[in-house]
Formats: structure tokens, C-alpha cells, sequence
């Protein structure tokens, strides 16, 4: 890739799992996130289920805070893919958006399960967009460093 090229991303979508924080090796802050993005409009309207890979404090502040069904946006994530042998030996490509220095990602509204507005309750289930459930698995995949994600 020369230094012209520009690989970014911007988005908003609701959280389809909870997020889980995790430490690499060197003690680096990393949570996966199942996030469901509405395409289209009209009839024509559904709904794209991506992984965000979040570091740092973003990815602390993200599963101290935020719930299934939540909204947020992201900027400036770098689109990556991925390859691992998965079942039956078959070699498997994922792709995904990471949230690294210089992106930025926002928790946009909180979704409560009365009028009363309970935010703390971390108990809470949410139906996610259009009917669809998130993927059962988020890929391990390992990156360059030999750790895995």
C-alpha cells in the first residue's frame, strides 16, 4: 500500500453481544464487537452484521459502558481482513473494521428497559435490528504480533 492510499471507515450500528475486554501479552486493552448496521432504505432496507475490533481506553470505556442494543459510531476504523484454517480445514477470510490511534468511536444512546431510564442494569435483553441475531461466533484470529484476538 503506498502512502497515498487511505484506508478508513465511518459508521453506526447497535451492539448485538456484549462486549468482553480482554489483555494481550503486553497488556494491551482489546474487546471484539458484534455490531448491526441498517443498509438500504424502504423495502430494500436490511441489516449487515460487522466486527469492530476496539484498543485501548476506547475498548475499556466500551465494556464498562455499553449494552446490547446501544448505538454507537465509529471514524476512522482501518478495514482488515484476516485468514485462518477453521473447520474441516478449509481456510476462512473475515472481515473486519479495527478502532486503533486516531480513530474514534462514540457510544451515541443507551437503550433503557422502562421509563425510568436503567442504565446500570447490565441483565438487560434486547431484540436486535430487524429480527436478526448476531453471528454465534466471532472468528479468533491472530494478527501479525502472534497473539490472538
Amino acid at each position: 500500500m503506498s502512502k497515498t492510499d487511505i484506508n478508513c471507515h465511518c459508521g453506526t450500528g447497535r451492539l448485538g453481544k456484549m462486549p468482553e475486554l480482554r489483555q494481550t501479552a503486553n497488556g494491551k486493552s482489546v474487546t471484539d464487537l458484534a455490531v448491526a448496521m441498517t443498509v438500504g432504505y424502504g423495502e430494500r432496507q436490511s441489516t449487515v452484521w460487522t466486527k469492530l475490533t476496539v484498543w485501548g481506553k476506547s475498548a475499556e470505556f466500551l465494556c464498562e459502558y455499553a449494552n446490547v442494543g446501544d448505538l454507537i459510531a465509529w471514524q476512522n476504523a482501518e478495514y482488515r481482513t484476516d485468514e485462518f484454517m477453521g473447520k474441516e480445514d478449509k481456510m476462512v477470510k473475515v472481515h473486519y473494521f479495527e478502532c486503533s490511534m486516531g480513530s474514534q468511536i462514540n457510544l451515541i444512546s443507551q437503550k433503557s428497559t422502562n421509563n425510568e431510564g436503567d442504565a446500570g442494569n447490565s441483565e438487560r435483553e434486547y431484540p436486535t435490528t430487524d429480527g436478526q441475531e448476531p453471528p454465534d461466533e466471532l472468528p479468533i484470529t491472530s494478527n501479525g504480533n502472534g497473539f490472538s484476538l
